[in-house]
């Protein structure tokens, strides 16, 4: 959809007659942008005959369905590039062992409140791993205490 400028001029010489070159007649601009409308979703009644703001409400509509179709594209493409990142060792004659890298086990998360949840999940796995980690050096160093004290 181009953005067009609608002058009220009428000629370059305010009395008329002149250059009407630079004319731009409205109803052929509504009928050249007539069927862009018609396949956004605006009926042909509402078109002509509706209020005008709905040809501008469905505009910004198709914006957005744009704007998420484009980050769907992208987000698919992040998912088949951490596909082919974790083939790639199959495919490299030069790697150690051939074997494909373990691919991402949930969906990445793209809300603000999936991301927080996720991270509070990694802090809270990294509370217990060290938790687990502090008890297990402590038992240790308990054995070893006792074992040189007897």
């Amino acid at each position: 959809m181009d953005n067009e400028r609608v002058t009220s001029r009428l000629s370059d010489n305010e009395g008329g007659g002149g250059n009407t070159d630079r004319l731009i007649c409205y109803t052929n601009v509504f009928k050249r942008l007539c069927p862009f409308y018609l396949s956004i979703g605006v009926s042909y009644e509402d078109y002509w005959n509706g209020d005008p703001e709905i040809a501008r409400y469905y505009r910004e509509a198709y914006s957005l369905k744009q704007d998420r179709v484009n980050f769907e594209q992208w987000l698919n493409g992040l998912y088949i590039y951490n596909a082919l990142l974790s083939a790639s060792p199959v495919f490299n004659p030069m790697h150690k062992t051939h074997k494909p890298e373990k691919y991402i086990e949930e969906p990445i998360p793209i809300t603000k409140n999936a991301q927080r949840e996720k991270e509070r999940e990694q802090y809270e796995d990294m509370k217990q791993r060290m938790t687990d980690f502090l008890m297990d050096y402590n038992r240790r160093r308990g054995e070893k205490r006792n074992g040189d004290r007897t």
